[in-house]
């Protein structure tokens, strides 16, 4: 791993994560009108490959870290830019955007598992296990009401979704293993354009994107997540992701919900009741348990 970063630039940027990522499935689900939702994948990917293109141009140099492989870059961009945005799409045209953050609040899970069998380092204690359950819990009791009163359209809608997160924690701990010192910004640019070409394809073979009928809503919607859902952030995530381990970097994906529940409260009419408090208290607490966890887990090690 390389050297770790100070807290004066590590916080901001994660702070930048939780408030960007957490607001993009109101804007996923608000920019639907009109557009078919690979082909408003695909939209949003293109994009911002074709931005980061210009970001690599500038900064990569600067940046640092070797050039990563072909496969690497492909296999970053069908996983993480492709596949997993293909399932988030389809799936939140029938699911409100508070309950698809909360589904895909899986993802730390999951990473901390793979990252148990598939990275050195970044074994699971049972402290470590504890604090992910309890976080887990708690993405549950913040829409328990809402899953209870799932139709059997928004149930399978639900499950299908499940996948969005198992192809993204795939994703992050092949680049995490394969490729933790190659440049971020290079790594980003062609698993961008692998990643819009392999959404472009399904869109074509399943949807009519020529049909788009895209208003000033969707416009809007299309350029937040082009330019800082994905470019910046995606930029962001996998250049902390040379410094931190994945498990760890993954954990701040539990205050997701948390932001996307409230912003659909402000802007989309959605209700949070006690569950949320209930919830909040038990996520915020299973973070904290987790990352102390893992400084047990160092301690010990050393």
């Amino acid at each position: 791993m390389n050297p770790a970063l100070p807290s004066r630039i590590v916080l901001p940027a994660l702070a930048f994560l939780c408030i960007v990522w957490g607001t993009t499935w109101f804007f996923i689900k608000w920019g639907l009108d009109g557009v078919q939702p690979i082909t408003a994948a695909a939209l949003r990917i293109t994009i911002a490959a074709l931005l980061m293109s210009l970001v690599a141009w500038k900064f990569a140099a600067k940046e640092g870290g070797r050039k990563p492989g072909l496969w690497l870059m492909l296999g970053m961009g069908v996983l993480n830019c492709g596949a997993s945005y293909a399932v988030l799409y389809v799936a939140e045209v029938s699911l409100p955007s508070g309950l698809s953050s909360v589904l895909w609040s899986v993802y730390p899970l999951l990473v901390a598992v793979a990252a148990h069998f598939f990275l050195p380092g970044e074994r699971l204690s049972w402290l470590r296990c504890c604090g992910l359950g309890l976080g887990f819990l708690g993405v549950g009791m913040l829409f328990q009401t809402d899953v209870l009163a799932m139709g059997s359209e928004q149930i399978g809608a639900a499950a299908f979704l499940m996948l969005s997160p198992l192809i993204s924690a795939a994703g992050t701990v092949v680049v995490k293993r394969y490729g933790s010192d190659v440049s971020s910004l290079l790594l980003n640019r062609g698993g961008m354009f692998a990643g819009s070409a392999f959404l472009w394809v399904l869109a074509f073979a399943l949807e009519e994107p020529t049909q788009t009928n895209m208003g000033t809503r969707g416009v809007i919607a299309l350029l937040y997540l082009a330019l800082f859902g994905t470019t910046l952030a995606f930029g962001t995530w996998f250049w902390l992701m040379r410094h931190m381990p994945a498990s760890k970097l993954a954990v701040i994906s539990y205050t997701w919900p948390l932001i996307a529940l409230w912003v659909g409260a402000a802007f989309g009419g959605e209700t949070v009741g006690w569950h949320t408090l209930l919830g909040t208290a038990m996520i915020l607490s299973g973070v904290a348990l987790t990352r102390w966890g893992e400084g047990r887990v160092q301690a010990t090690e050393e």
